[in-house]
């Protein structure tokens, strides 16, 4: 049997209405929709995470491991963020039950993004190298999985009345409520919605053509940071940790940027020293046909098979590889020991035609072979990528011919 609390009165934008945060009950188990609007967020997030995968790169089975692993170290870092800085605090409970019912009392609002970042990438990215996932890809998706979730997740903060800032002084312009009060406030949740859903359909269409591994997840972190730095500044301060005049997440949001900037700084200027690397030995990376088809060699695949054969074809290689380096073996297969390799002649062969190789040089062998393969996939994905442009370009430039043409007719 389903019973429903009385509803709440609202206040937004001049719109005064009821509503009630608790969706439903059945029996003595409450459904709120501060939850339901959460898991629609990390719903919509896992959805987009599971159709891009491969674009970046990234085995989708996989990829679910490190999501589930990066989820329950986002909730917990959260709340723990939360509790921590802008929370209640403990001793303004008596007994320790209701301390603890309000340490674990999430349904009634309280979770903080930075805690939720940081719990997220720094478990997901433990999980990825676990799972052979690439580290800096996955935070890629991962950034724009989080723009999706927290630009859906921040109306969670409607419902609850919550995240809002100073009054607006204006009598239509704002929100209030019961737990607000009856004079207008900035609605700081719905500022951050629309901030993070202008970040991700700027992110998702730059991430179409990434210059590097990590790029989405830096601009991300920066371009977020910024708006955050901006919000923070117009909450009541009654309300937040404070460190002199600014609050602890407004220092947070600043190192974030600073950090975020120096690093985009420095792995353009090494995707620049690669480029001028690779340039000098091969010449063009992308119109050097000879290196092109030893790729495609490599990996067993043609020039005309489709995107998801060549991809199918290259995490295959992966799997056949990566088998033949033990767990025993992965510590001692290290770069240097493969650069050495690449020195030594082919393994020895016995009167009756036997490879004599021992387990550590096989293991290592294996690894050299799987950086060819990544090199070899990671160059004919590209080349693909700027043959598309470029057909994309002509295409568009002979239909705008056409109409120019018509339009003299």
């Amino acid at each position: 049997m389903f019973n429903f609390s009385a509803a709440q009165n609202y206040n937004f934008f001049g719109l005064e209405f009821q509503f009630d945060k608790i969706a439903f009950t059945l029996g003595n188990f409450s459904v709120y929709w501060y939850g339901i609007i959460i898991a629609l967020g990390f719903g919509l997030a896992l959805v987009y995470g599971m159709k891009n995968a491969k674009r970046f790169g990234i085995d989708p089975d996989r990829m679910i491991d490190v999501v589930i692993v990066g989820l329950l170290g986002a909730i917990i870092c959260a709340r723990g963020y939360y509790l921590l800085f802008d929370g209640v605090p403990l001793s303004n409970f008596g007994t320790f039950k209701d301390k603890m019912a309000y340490i674990f009392g999430i349904h009634n609002g309280g979770i903080a993004i930075y805690g939720g970042v940081i719990g997220a990438f720094v478990l997901g990215g433990l999980t990825a190298k676990i799972r052979k996932v690439k580290v800096l890809d996955m935070f890629d998706l991962a950034a724009l999985g989080f723009l999706i979730g927290q630009s859906v997740g921040r109306w969670g903060n409607f419902v609850n009345q919550e995240v809002y800032g100073k009054p607006t002084g204006s009598e239509w312009f704002g929100i209030g409520g019961d737990t607000i009060g009856a004079e207008l406030v900035h609605p700081l949740f719905l500022y951050e919605s629309l901030w993070c859903l202008t970040i991700f359909l700027i992110l998702n269409k730059v991430s179409k053509k990434r210059a590097f591994s990590g790029q989405i997840f830096l601009l991300y972190i920066i371009l977020y940071s910024f708006g955050r730095f901006w919000f923070e500044g117009m909450r009541n301060t009654d309300f937040i940790l404070m460190f002199g005049k600014l609050s602890i997440s407004q220092l947070v949001a600043v190192g974030l940027v600073v950090a975020g900037i120096v690093l985009y700084v420095i792995l353009t200027n090494r995707l620049k020293i690669r480029e001028e690397d690779y340039e000098s030995q091969f010449g063009n990376m992308y119109d050097d046909q000879t290196i092109l088809d030893a790729g495609y060699e490599l990996l067993g695949c043609n020039w005309d098979d489709s995107d998801d054969a060549v991809t199918a074809a290259y995490e295959a290689l992966k799997v056949k590889y990566t088998a033949l380096i033990p767990e025993e073996e992965e510590e001692a297969v290290s770069d240097k020991k493969v650069k050495k390799l690449l020195k030594q002649d082919a393994p020895q062969v016995d009167e009756e035609g036997n490879i004599e190789i021992s387990d550590e040089e096989l293991a290592l062998r294996a690894k050299l072979k799987l950086s060819e393969i990544d090199e070899a996939y990671d160059y004919i994905m590209n080349n693909r990528r700027l043959c598309a442009e470029e057909t994309a370009l002509f295409e568009a430039n002979k239909d705008k011919k056409e109409e120019d043409e018509q339009d003299d007719n």
